[in-house]
């Protein structure tokens, strides 16, 4: 019975810190997805009358576009729209990587409990939280901390640069304002408000 006990938490031990292990690498893709957004906003807002120039004259598979055709306000609104759209999934997906660790440290605490060894399956529990390096402490604050206060502030930046640079009409610029609002509170739900009600 303790064998098959054992066999039974060692394959949900497995399939759990393999979950872990994907969503890890989706959330690092999304990390760099937005990281490229808010550039692409950046060079959007205070850029455009250049980034027009060059839309004017790429050549794609041998053929002329001119993306410069398109209204400044469209790509602009399009841009804030995916920044939301990956932030949501960027801190869903960030939050679920952060559940499950406790959910895999508890299941090697019980995998050690039925071998009756202390030390063994600590992979991602015990034994990697023992002396744990400085290095990584500050990569956990980067991720955690400064990372959506950075994407807070670039958003709101973004956003009052757009209001008082941008050449686009109000009415975009009304719903650019929703939706680097609900960036804003993205982060904010993800990160800030947890320190608040603790």
């Amino acid at each position: 019975m303790a064998d098959e006990r054992l066999e039974i938490l060692y394959d949900h031990y497995k399939d759990s810190f393999a979950q872990v292990r994907e969503r890890e690498k989706q959330r690092d893709r999304l990390f760099l997805i937005l990281l490229g957004l808010l550039a692409l906003l950046s060079v959007v807002v205070l850029y455009y009358a250049r980034l027009t120039d060059v839309l004017s004259s790429i050549t794609v598979a041998g053929a002329r576009a001119n993306l410069a055709a398109l209204p400044a306000s469209a790509l602009l609104t399009s841009t804030w729209v995916f920044t939301l759209a990956i932030s949501l999934r960027y801190c869903q997906v960030s939050l679920t990587v952060e559940r499950q660790y406790s959910y895999v440290h508890m299941l090697e605490e019980k995998l050690s409990e039925t071998v009756d060894d202390d030390d063994l399956y600590r992979r991602e529990g015990k034994s990697y939280l023992d002396e744990y390096p400085l290095f990584s402490d500050w990569a956990w604050v980067s991720y955690i901390y400064i990372f959506p206060a950075i994407v807070t502030l670039t958003t709101m930046g973004m956003l009052a640069t757009e209001w008082a640079q941008f050449p686009g009409r109000w009415p975009f610029k009304i719903f650019d304002s929703g939706v680097a609002v609900a960036v804003a509170l993205t982060f904010f739900l993800y990160r800030g408000w947890p320190l608040i009600r603790k």
